[in-house]
């Protein structure tokens, strides 16, 4: 099975990544997670000099940039581990492209081309966004330490929760909305009740 998690910066997708995991292997269950554009080395400096850029960037730059890390991240580590078997959690996939690149104001003919030729037309069997006002989500993160894009403008983070939010209601199938404010304890239960409704095995967490 794969999984993705999905949300705007500070929703808590690496949180109840590794807890995911940790239930998972408790009941000898593979899983891999997949930290998106960090997943290999050459993903992490493609991301590096992305987000770590001080000047502006055009937004198909940075589209492509996050696209190269991703399609590394899944040619790597998630078409591999799901061939063998695995199950994978993925923080964040292609269903990012969607929301960043509304937020931006992008086609959806250039983001369509841009999934297909990262995931081969490979989407998440289901993908769990986790949803939070964006005021609430960003200040989660220490000023200090926000890179490029976490330093735009609160009305950018309102956009792009908005179309995260119209990609869940379009792809409504394998989407699961959880509202991610909630303390950290009922979000990880909220997502494990989530996957049991989907055949991952049953009872395995």
């Amino acid at each position: 099975m794969f999984i993705a998690l999905e949300g705007i910066h500070g929703a808590g997708k690496s949180v109840l990544a590794s807890a995911l995991r940790e239930l998972l292997e408790c009941d000898d269950i593979p899983v891999i997670i997949a930290r998106d554009q960090v997943g290999t080395a050459l993903s992490t400096r493609i991301r590096e000099i992305n987000v770590g850029l001080d000047e502006d960037v055009d937004e198909f730059v940075e589209s492509f940039l996050v696209a190269a890390a991703r399609r590394q991240t899944f040619v790597e580590i998630i078409r591999p581990a799901l061939a063998e078997g695995h199950h994978v959690i993925a923080e964040r996939f292609t269903d990012a492209f969607f929301a960043f690149g509304d937020a931006r104001g992008q086609p959806k003919e250039f983001l369509d081309i841009l999934e297909h030729y990262t995931s081969e037309g490979r989407q998440p069997d289901l993908t769990i966004l986790l949803d939070l006002p964006a005021d609430v989500a960003i200040n989660r993160i220490d000023p200090d330490e926000r890179h490029r894009v976490e330093r735009s403008d609160i009305a950018f983070h309102n956009m792009l929760r908005e179309a995260y939010l119209v990609r869940a209601r379009i792809n409504a199938a394998r989407f699961a909305i959880i509202d991610a404010s909630l303390p950290p304890a009922d979000v990880i239960q909220l997502a494990v009740s989530v996957i049991r409704r989907f055949p991952l095995e049953q009872d395995v967490i």
